[in-house]
């Protein structure tokens, strides 16, 4: 399984690269919304549950993979399909109220509060959109109704918001390599061509001659990414694949040739048949 990339929108061009009316189907990183929901009711407990509403759907992505909420577009559904596509544009008009509102539910309603996330206001075609643009977040992000005592945590999938249930909130703080996850992902984004990997400590095959590990330089890439591991192929050695998983990841960053490095607290060890991962002694 390949690890949804979010989608972010931060100008016009970026909406008419990301948006096709008609045809881009919302995802596990993209939600359009008409208008925000009671936005306009004059009710307080309204407003708390639009409020509330918003706070859910934030949480949805900061606990999954980040991504971009498209307020002022609106959702159809296709016939015969199984998700809603982008609809038709309509204008906010001044977004700053709308913003403040937003503000004011995670204010009230999220935690923590200090998460990665950016309202930018965005014109397409004459009319005024908000692009809701939230990062991964390390920590779970829970929605708090204090005058109830009520805790709700939420994740994302390709159909919308899903309730986490005790186990999947214990699965998320326990897991340790879901920060290396997010800081491969990171990196990752940042390489504008996929190319070969500087890979530290690299790949050795047992000499047994010398009766030690010997290293040798072949060319990696980075070939399947996923949920618990990533996958790198080595072209020059028939494309066979070694899976990694994330806890064994100890540091990703962009080379100064614009390459992607990754260090590993183990090393690929290189014998007739496949790669293998072994402790660094």
């Amino acid at each position: 399984m390949s690890l949804p990339v979010p989608t972010f929108v931060d100008s016009a061009d970026d909406f008419a690269r990301v948006v096709r009316p008609g045809v881009t189907p919302e995802s596990a990183v993209l939600e359009f919304k008409k208008d925000l929901h009671t936005f306009t009711s004059p009710a307080a407990d309204q407003r708390r549950k639009g409020q509330v509403e918003f706070c859910r759907d934030i949480s949805s992505f900061a606990n999954t993979h980040g991504g971009c909420i498209l307020i002022g577009v609106d959702e159809q559904r296709v016939q015969g399909g199984n998700r809603d596509v982008a609809g038709a544009v309509h204008s906010l008009g001044d977004p700053a109220s709308r913003i403040q509102w937003m503000n004011e539910a995670i204010t009230n309603f999220l935690v923590p509060k200090t998460f990665e996330r950016s309202m930018i206001p965005v014109t397409f075609d004459g009319n005024v959109v908000i692009a809701v643009n939230i990062q991964p977040s390390l920590h779970l992000v829970s929605v708090w109704r204090e005058d109830d005592s009520i805790i709700q945590c939420y994740r994302r999938t390709d159909h919308g918001k899903v309730a986490m249930n005790p186990d999947d909130v214990e699965r998320h703080l326990m897991d340790g390599s879901r920060a290396a996850r997010l800081e491969f992902a990171r990196v990752r984004g940042q390489i504008r061509a996929e190319r070969d990997i500087e890979l530290v400590p690299g790949v050795y095959e047992w000499d047994r001659h010398k009766g030690v590990f010997q290293p040798n330089f072949p060319r990696v890439f980075v070939y399947r990414v996923g949920e618990h591991q990533f996958e790198l192929v080595f072209p020059d050695d028939g494309n066979r694949c070694v899976a990694v998983p994330y806890a064994v990841l100890r540091a990703a960053w962009l080379t100064a040739d614009q390459r992607m490095g990754i260090m590993l607290s183990v090393r690929l060890v290189r014998n007739s048949s496949d790669f293998r991962l072994e402790p660094v002694s």
